[in-house]
């Protein structure tokens, strides 16, 4: 079993994304006396070798200012096929070819693709993509 230190240097190099301090604030007071401020790096373009490209475009916000993409953290509307860009507040529509490709993309006969399943943050945004699919049909 791995130690506390070394299961996070592992999510580090595997995730490409480092945070200066492991514990969050539960109180103003708290925060003000934190000598390490809470922050992190994250680096988008890390090479990871062990897994292969996703195969598809994101999906990006309508407004030309924001072009944020689709995450788990926009809110849809599964009856009217919206979602709402958590950072413009933007109403998107869900176009079916869209979301057919993507699904096409993070299923393989029904199972999550094991080499995908490798980082955590795609591993996010398969199952959310999975549950937004299927809720579309």
């Amino acid at each position: 079993m791995a130690t506390f230190p070394e299961y996070i240097a592992q999510n580090e190099e595997r995730d490409g994304v480092r945070f200066s301090w492991n514990v969050w604030p539960s109180s103003r007071l708290e925060a003000t006396r934190m000598v390490v401020p809470v922050a992190s790096l994250f680096t988008p373009l890390k090479e990871r070798p062990d897994l292969p490209p996703i195969q598809y475009e994101p999906v990006l916000c309508s407004r030309a200012t924001c072009r944020a993409v689709l995450n788990p953290l926009c809110q849809v509307d599964y009856r009217a096929k919206l979602w709402a860009c958590n950072f413009c507040y933007q109403r998107n529509q869900i176009h079916l070819h869209v979301s057919r490709s993507v699904f096409r993309c993070v299923t393989c006969s029904g199972l999550l693709c094991s080499a995908l399943v490798q980082s955590s943050l795609v591993w996010s945004g398969l199952l959310w993509s999975d549950l937004l699919w299927s809720s579309l049909i």
